[in-house]
């Protein structure tokens, strides 16, 4: 009896860190989804709008903005717009964490180029989901 009181409190002290970390955003999770959007997945460069020199008009981060050139493919039309991502409008976190990591919607539709077809791991997609959620 004594040993399963000591397993179930080693259960509940060493658990619940990790449980409140699946439910909610750490800094250290924001920071990195930070990271991933600024510098990996660069996902500034198409969703954050320009001024008039072409540089990216960091008071207007990730609000969304129309995609300036046209696809080099005849057969292949790009999207028009890169929608607002910063806060995640419209979006639930399940929903956003999918298409991140299987390259579409739940739908099963896919964002048109020049959007990529991400499959990252869950925890970089979480990551990125508590970062733009972050912004709102």
């Amino acid at each position: 009896m004594r040993m399963l009181g000591w397993f179930l409190g080693f259960l509940i002290v060493f658990s619940l860190p990790v449980i409140g970390m699946e439910s909610g955003s750490s800094s250290e999770q924001v920071e990195r989804g930070k990271y991933l959007v600024h510098h990996m997945a660069r996902c500034i460069e198409c969703h954050t709008p320009r001024n008039s020199r072409g540089e990216m008009d960091r008071s207007r981060l990730l609000r969304g903005t129309p995609i300036p050139v046209k696809s080099p493919f005849a057969n292949k039309q790009w999207a028009f717009r890169a929608p607002a991502i910063a806060g995640l409008p419209g979006w639930s976190e399940r929903a956003a964490i999918h298409l991140l990591t299987m390259g579409k919607r739940e739908s099963g539709y896919k964002p048109r180029a020049p959007m990529p077809e991400y499959r990252m791991t869950h925890e970089d997609a979480a990551a990125i989901v508590s970062y733009l959620k972050a912004l709102d």
